[in-house]
């Protein structure tokens, strides 16, 4: 079953997220400590108004266990939703290098992130993952789109096979990715 996360699922939805985060999490927290980073995530996803806030997240629920899960957000919001990760890099004297990686100019919902528990893999999660996101973006009358990264041709497949398209190539902390889109039409 696929529902809204609520602040309860934050150990979890972090857990999961930083499977498909890799160093970005690290970057988001200010910490390379995995614990201390996953506890400083947790505390922003129980928060409103950020990137990773349960309010852009959906997660599916299996046997009353969170197996995947996926953040989505306006592209237009994202500048305003990295303010409270880089108000408090600041604030530890460390000059933040978070950047936009959506496309601010165009309105989409973006994908910053979905993963799922690597023993459901597989079975269709991520799928209906993005199948959500995607009525959710039609209801808001703008596309789906997503970053991959470019050494992973297989996601990149993947993300082909469920209507996405690549529309160009981007750049982000020296690291390449394909820019894709699936459109509402």
């Amino acid at each position: 079953m696929i529902r809204n996360a609520t602040k309860n699922d934050a150990k979890r939805v972090i857990e999961l997220l930083n499977l498909a985060m890799d160093n970005i999490a690290f970057t988001l927290s200010g910490t390379t400590d995995i614990k201390i980073s996953n506890t400083i995530l947790e505390e922003f996803f129980r928060s409103t108004n950020n990137r990773l806030s349960y309010e852009n997240i959906l997660v599916f629920e299996f046997k009353n266990e969170v197996i995947g899960a996926i953040c989505i957000y306006e592209s237009k919001m994202a500048k305003e939703l990295d303010i409270a990760f880089i108000n408090r890099l600041k604030s530890l004297g460390i000059e933040p290098n978070i950047k936009v990686e959506c496309d601010t100019q165009n309105n989409e919902l973006y994908i910053d992130s979905i993963a799922v528990d690597e023993n459901h893999r597989g079975k269709g999660v991520a799928k209906q993952l993005i199948e959500a996101s995607f009525l959710r973006a039609k209801e808001l009358g703008i596309n789906l789109s997503l970053l991959v990264d470019e050494a992973k041709s297989d996601v990149k497949s993947y993300y082909k096979r469920v209507g996405f398209k690549p529309c160009g190539n981007k750049e982000i902390l020296n690291h390449k990715y394909i820019y894709m889109i699936k459109e509402i039409k």
